[in-house]
Formats: structure tokens, sequence, C-alpha cells
């Protein structure tokens, strides 16, 4: 039995093309909603470590556990995780995307592009306040548009709130799912999965790459 345990899978590195992942999930909804400018803050600490791997690296080391069992009677357990000996920061994850979008911003319909916000990193009860506050805020503006006179001014009004109420709950959610990762000081060592690596010949290590040590994150996530 060989359990193969890997940390949040992300797009792929090289294959089947770089960027590649089946589906909108994981990191990206955040990373978009960041692009429009969507997420003014978000909890985490900054120099605490974001434990991704690229989906094709996830590939690849199952194909190398799966060709090299343990002895009859033993369990192999492999992290396939990049804390250890290639972290990623909170804080460089940011100022890498902010980068980016500041270089190629998102076009605005109709209203020229997006700006991206700035990030203080002021802590996760702070930013629990702020979500709360938005909240009560937007719930406020519901009952108020709700008791305005039909009219074309009304229905935009609605439109405002329906968009602002949907931003609050967006990031609300994502501050719940994530913000453990992004606060969390445990690290995964992949001692047993390296040593998987570099027992495999030249060839297979060039076609089945999975040493978390060779993400660029910088490349990577721009």
């Amino acid at each position: 039995l060989s359990i193969v345990r890997p940390s949040i899978i992300e797009s792929a590195y090289t294959h089947p093309a770089p960027g590649w992942i089946d589906g909108f999930k994981m990191a990206d909804p955040i990373i978009r909603a960041y692009g429009l400018g969507q997420i003014p803050e978000f909890p985490g600490i900054p120099e605490g470590i974001i434990d991704i791997i690229p989906v094709d690296f996830v590939v690849n080391a199952l194909l190398a556990v799966a060709a090299n069992p343990p002895p009859a009677g033993e369990v192999h357990h492999y992290n396939m995780s990049s804390g250890s000996r290639n972290p990623l920061r909170f804080f460089e994850l940011y100022e890498w995307i902010r980068a980016y979008f500041e270089e190629h911003p998102l076009p605005e319909r109709g209203r020229g592009e997006h700006k991206v916000p700035e990030w203080d990193f002021p802590g996760n009860l702070t930013v629990e306040r702020m979500l709360r506050r938005a909240e009560r805020l937007t719930d406020i503006a519901e009952q108020v548009v709700t008791h305005l006179p039909k009219s074309k001014a009304m229905r935009e009004a609605v439109r405002r709130v329906d968009r602002d109420k949907a931003r609050v709950d967006f990031v609300k959610r994502y501050s719940d799912l994530y913000g453990m990762y992004t606060e969390t000081e445990v690290v995964y060592t992949d001692d047993r999965t390296l040593a998987l690596f570099e027992s495999l010949g030249a060839e297979d290590k060039a076609m089945f790459p999975f040493d978390a040590a060779m993400v660029d994150w910088k490349y990577y996530l721009q």
C-alpha cells in the first residue's frame, strides 16, 4: 500500500500545457476576483506558507509511486508538497499577482480598466469585522431599495445592491474556506517523495518531473 497526500493542487506547470486545470477552482476564482478589484483585503499571515503543487507534478508522482510499490506488508506515505524545500509566502503570491494585473489589467466594460486593491494584511479578525460590517450595510441597502417606488432608477439601485451583496458573499465564502491555509504554520516535508524522484533515470526525470524545488513561483503565477 502506498498513500500519496498532495497539498493544494493547482494548475499545471508544463503538461498538458502551462496553466491548464480542469475547471475553475481552487485559487483561480480568488485571483480573478482580485484582478477585477473585488477583494479589498484577505486574511492571512504575510510570511505564511501557501503550500500548493501543480497538478501535473501530482500525476507524475502517482505514476512513479505506482511503479515502485513498497515490500509486501509495508505502507509507504508520500507528501506531494512544496512548503518544505520551495516555500511560497503569502506576500510573494500577492505581490507577483498584483504586479501581473498592474501590467495586464482586466478591462472594465465601458469604463476603462480595473484597478487592483493594495492589501495591508491586517489580520483575520480585522478582515472578519470588515466583512460583517459590509454584510450589515448591504442588508440595510437591500431593505431600503425594496421600498422605493418602481422606476428605472430603482431597478438600477437593485442591480447595484445585488452586485455588492454577491461580492461580499463571495469574499466571505472564500475567506472562510482559505483563511486557515493562509494562517497555518504547519510545514509538510517531502523527503520520501524527493528520494523517489532521485531514484529515477534521467529520461523519466525529464518526462515525468515532480520535484517541487523545480517550480519557479513567479513564472508559474504570472
